[in-house]
């Protein structure tokens, strides 16, 4: 065997070019089955570790996966908006004495690309987001990144950023907001790393619903239109802020019902599972205009649609792992015939017919050892790349 292995490997050193397709052929085969399936699985732990510390969600009546994929993951989509006082009912709902901890969401703006999401300060306790540099936001129009965010936008602490426009067309409505950094959070290897965290006022600001104005009283005289006394009127030359600091921080109000505000939708933690599925009951009823999501059987229906497109794939790669064992055996069987001299020397040196067929089976393991090897070294890569994609995926 030794002398065998010897002239194998003195053809294949030969032969380079060939030997090198022949290996790259077999390590495609063997590697992508390899590669989806720990990708696959890298997906399902993501998605999974996500939905256990995001027991119930509860927003309004509409599409089940954007609610979720909105909620947990701040993904933008179609999500009908979810009164802040329903929020506020929530909490006072669990009969249980351990009261479930009911976390407000607002997840519908973006900044500089980045999910804008508005909560409160103990949602962060939740997430385990610690500032690494900085501090929490404390005031309004304060804001924390996320550690990949702050990296992607360049940002540290006392920087600013601009929310997205939401209208291009009407430059009157939603005007961007300067927001100051306040802190960088420490990675958490989650869809928390790539987002912009404020208080859930800052994102009502956004919406429109709070504003500030002017010192009526310190503004050019020629924005007024008339003073009578010590009553004053302003003009439209009056501008609105698209900024908060400490200075025009107390000229902002809002306007309206606060428990009618908007939310995308409210993250509930139950204290036992009795309260949550008494909780899960009751927030599904009609009569509320609410629905509530149990996160793992709405993630596990998510990933039986994706195993079910992992199966045709898996056929696919069948198929095509098929055709390229077929063409391996017919450059292999092609090499043989081109290779009848060698052959015919080698009986004339004394070799057997047995020999020489070992030989060539010698040959071919190599080439097939040489692919398998590669294809290792490939699912290795794959299952150090998958954690850190699925995270960027999600």
């Amino acid at each position: 065997m030794r002398h065998f292995l010897f002239l194998a490997f003195a053809y294949a050193r030969f032969h380079r070019v060939r030997t090198l397709v022949l290996a790259s052929a077999v390590a495609v085969v063997a590697a992508l089955p390899l590669v989806v399936a720990i990708g696959v699985s890298a997906f399902e732990r993501a998605l999974s570790a996500r939905a256990q510390t995001s027991p119930l969600v509860v927003g309004a009546p509409g599409g089940r996966f954007d609610l979720m994929l909105a909620a947990l993951y701040y993904r933008q989509g179609k999500v009908p908006p979810f009164p802040y006082g329903t929020c506020q009912k929530l909490a006072k709902a669990d009969p249980d004495e351990d009261r479930a901890r009911v976390f407000p969401l607002h997840a519908a703006h973006t900044a500089d690309g980045c999910p804008l999401v508005g909560s409160t300060l103990e949602y962060f306790d939740y997430r385990g987001l610690r500032p690494a540099s900085g501090r929490l936001p404390a005031m309004l129009g304060e804001v924390a990144l996320g550690s990949q965010a702050a990296h992607d936008l360049g940002l540290k602490p006392g920087d600013t950023l601009l929310t997205d426009q939401n209208s291009l067309f009407d430059l009157t409505k939603n005007l961007p907001l300067r927001l100051h950094v306040a802190g960088v959070f420490a990675p958490t290897g989650t869809p928390d790393d790539r987002a912009v965290f404020c208080d859930v006022k800052t994102c009502w600001v956004v919406d429109g619903l709070a504003h500030g104005h002017d010192d009526v009283a310190k503004i050019d005289p020629a924005k007024l239109l008339k003073q009578e006394g010590n009553n004053l009127s302003a003009s439209a030359a009056v501008r609105t802020y698209v900024e908060v600091t400490p200075e025009k921080l107390a000229s902002f109000h809002f306007h309206g019902d606060m428990a009618d505000f908007p939310l995308t939708a409210a993250l509930v933690v139950p204290g036992s599972a009795k309260s949550e599925t008494l909780l899960f009951t009751r927030w599904n009823e009609p009569a509320r205009h609410t629905q509530a999501l149990r996160a793992q059987a709405v993630v596990g229906e998510l990933l039986k649609m994706v195993f079910q497109v992992q199966r045709f794939f898996d056929l696919g790669l069948a198929v095509v792992g098929g055709a390229c064992l077929l063409v391996l055996g017919l450059v292999f069987s092609l090499s043989l015939r081109l290779r009848e001299a060698e052959r015919d020397t080698l009986f004339k040196l004394g070799a057997s017919r047995h020999a020489v067929a070992a030989l060539l089976a010698v040959e071919l393991g190599l080439v097939v050892a040489m692919g398998l090897a590669v294809a290792g070294l490939l699912a290795l890569a794959a299952a150090q790349i998958a954690p850190w994609a699925c995270g960027k995926v999600l």
